[in-house]
């Protein structure tokens, strides 16, 4: 697959000075292409370079990535799963804000939007995904803006809270995407941002298989000091950070990319099914629990409000 390439310079301080930390391939869909993070010796932030350009990108999101995927009927347990997934999301906002106008940033297929209605809000979203943006306003209702983030034409000073689930870090500009989410906020709004955090254990235990990496699609790999200083740069004031969401996701997927490279890709996906099986999931509840009580995982929750 070619594609074009751009280089950049660091999102923070804008210099042009890194040291490479990790290369390798597309391991989510195996679609072609070897690509590299560095991270930049003055600030610590890390971010591909080069990278593809933004319509070249396109190509690596494919219909069975996995935020997209429509016309799958769902298993009980899927059903399950993701019911508990959009729970612990609507109270953990609860805690800060109990309704209002939400927008989703890259609300999928419109799951998070239908729990966020069911719980009282009045619910818009925005998806790049034709087909995801389709799907979602069929199955939740709401008016569904299709576009990126740092090229959508927001309202201003409309919404009460955004929503960004796993998505700061495919964005091209998250200043600018972030910069749109401020504007888009009234005074003392919510901005709820999750992405992988680089100073998870995991990370280290895994390395390059480490699935929050996800090449080419992640730009940028945060961690609580560079996305704080990112979101301060633009007028937000961070109250919360938390780990809370895809623990076991992310450990089945970095065990199923590990498995892959030492062995075989269907080995690899054998290995994910027994892994990411009820039975297992079940067992490992009870240590799931406990990280999330000391606040350690893959994926960091930043709670920040316009300031």
């Amino acid at each position: 697959m070619a594609g074009t390439w751009e280089s950049v310079s660091c999102l923070l301080c804008g210099r042009d000075d890194s040291t490479p930390l990790v290369e390798g391939p597309d391991r989510l869909h195996r679609l072609p292409g070897t690509f590299k993070f560095v991270r930049c010796r003055q600030c610590g932030l890390v971010y591909q370079n080069p990278r593809l350009t933004p319509a070249t990108l396109a190509d690596y999101y494919p219909d069975d990535y996995p935020p997209h995927r429509t016309g799958r009927r769902p298993t009980l347990w899927d059903r399950l799963d993701l019911s508990l997934a959009y729970a612990k999301r609507v109270y953990a906002i609860r805690r800060f804000r109990g309704g209002g106008r939400l927008l989703d940033v890259g609300c999928g297929a419109g799951g998070f939007l239908q729990a966020m209605a069911a719980a009282g809000w009045e619910v818009y979203g925005l998806e790049p995904s034709p087909r995801a943006a389709k799907a979602a306003a069929e199955a939740s209702g709401a008016p569904i803006i299709t576009a990126r983030l740092e090229d959508a034409d927001l309202p201003n000073e409309f919404f009460d809270l955004v929503t960004l689930w796993d998505v700061v870090e495919h964005l091209h500009d998250p200043r600018a995407g972030l910069k749109k989410a401020w504007g888009a906020l009234r005074a003392g709004g919510l901005l709820v941002a999750s992405t992988p955090d680089l100073d998870s254990p995991d990370r280290k235990i895994f390395r390059k298989y480490w699935f929050g990496y996800d090449l080419p699609r992640h730009l940028y790999i945060f961690n609580r000091k560079t996305l704080t200083i990112l979101l301060d740069q633009i007028g937000f004031e961070v109250i919360k950070v938390a780990h809370f969401t895809a623990h076991y996701q992310v450990l089945a997927g970095s065990i199923r990319h590990l498995a892959a490279a030492v062995l075989s890709p269907d080995f690899g996906d054998l290995v994910y099914r027994v892994v990411y099986s009820p039975p297992l999931r079940l067992l490992a509840f009870p240590t799931v629990k406990l990280l999330t009580r000391l606040n350690i995982g893959p994926v960091m929750t930043v709670f920040a409000r316009k300031a």
